[in-house]
């Protein structure tokens, strides 16, 4: 019975800093550089964002720059379990929700809808 509680301890501190890790990391500059759309074609942005650090309390949009041909100022909101990644950009009411499909320290995949975003890291 105690193996069991300690494992499930173990196993919610672990859910829980899923996403302080995730906000930690994604902190600095990424390129987004590949879309695989669903019917298997790719565009390039070739975007900058620049994602800063913050509170990873799962409710809290923290602010995120984004230079292409213009600078966009957004938001960015990593969920409480980090599964999810919503981006919205301050001129829109649009929310973009991403299902986080790969991420490391210098990789992160998300899903779309039907399309998947590659970003990697810079600094």
């Amino acid at each position: 019975m105690k193996i069991a509680f300690v494992s499930f301890l173990a196993l919610l501190l672990f859910a829980c800093s899923k996403n302080k890790r995730i906000i930690n990391t994604l902190a600095g500059k990424w390129q987004f550089y590949d879309i695989l759309h669903y019917d298997g074609s790719h565009s390039y942005p070739n975007e900058t964002l620049i994602f800063e650090k913050g509170d990873a309390d799962g409710k809290s949009f923290l602010p995120l720059t984004v230079y292409s041909g213009d600078t966009i100022n957004g938001s960015y909101l990593v969920s409480k379990k980090g599964d999810y990644v919503y981006f919205q950009k301050n001129n829109q009411n649009k929310i973009d929700t991403c299902s986080v499909e790969d991420f490391g320290k210098t990789l992160l995949v998300v899903r779309n809808v039907g399309d998947v975003w590659y970003f990697k890291k810079l600094e």
